[in-house]
């Protein structure tokens, strides 16, 4: 908008806006509630591990770990 290549910030083709106000799908995937929503309706659930090191017992013991992937 600045250098006035578009007249409003959804006009332009890699932002965001149109994605947060409707969950329109961009040519960037983008994190968001928008997301969240439509995996959770395929089935899909994000889950998340941590291992615990075991050469610490203060770690083991506050809960902190590694994310495995």
């Amino acid at each position: 908008m600045k250098r006035g290549w578009v007249e409003r910030p959804e006009d332009w083709e890699w932002s965001s806006v149109r994605h947060y106000a409707c969950g329109e799908v961009g040519p960037v995937e983008i994190e968001s509630q928008w997301t969240a929503r439509k995996r959770e309706r395929a089935g899909i659930f994000v889950t998340l591990k941590m291992r615990v090191s075991a050469k610490d017992p203060a770690q083991a013991e506050l809960g902190r770990g590694t994310l495995d992937a």
